[in-house]
Order: structure tokens, then sequence, then C-alpha cells
């Protein structure tokens, strides 16, 4: 796992989960450093992923793998601070 995230404290949501099954495919097997495990979502779209950090933190890259050959149509990024999103 990325020291960015062994370093910081964070909070992640998820707009969903397979069948509801947090136990087998919740957003908890994306952070977890499995090969074998990672986050489902339900079919449709749009699908998303927020993570919030507790402070800011620097960030000069980051990475998003696909499973099983699935691959995002749209992906869209943001970083904002949360001081600034409440407005």
């Amino acid at each position: 796992m990325p020291a960015l995230l062994t370093e910081n404290n964070f909070e992640c949501r998820v707009s969903s989960v397979l069948n509801k099954n947090v136990q087998s495919y919740g957003k908890t097997y994306m952070f977890d450093n499995c090969s074998e495990t990672c986050w489902n979502s339900d079919a449709g779209s749009p699908q998303w992923v927020l993570i919030s950090f507790e402070n800011e933190c620097g960030l000069s890259s980051f990475e998003v793998e696909f499973q099983g050959g699935f691959a995002g149509k749209n992906c869209h990024i943001e970083a904002v601070l949360l001081a600034q999103a409440r407005g």
C-alpha cells in the first residue's frame, strides 16, 4: 500500500458494492495489499470512490487498476481541500 495511505488517516466511501456483499467485495479490499481481492461495484454507471484525508497531504501521482478485464469508460479525478469544497 502506498505510504500516503499508511502514513495518513483517511476515510473511503464508494458508490456501491456488488450485491451489497461488503464481506466479499467491500471497499477495504482496495487497500489490503492482496492481488487476489478488490472492491467490486454493482453494475451500471456512474460508480465512484471518494477518499478523504484527515489532513492536507501531498500527492505527486496515483494509479487506478481495473480487475478482470474491466476498464472505466469515462474516468474523472478531482482533488480539493475540504475547507474549499464546503465553501
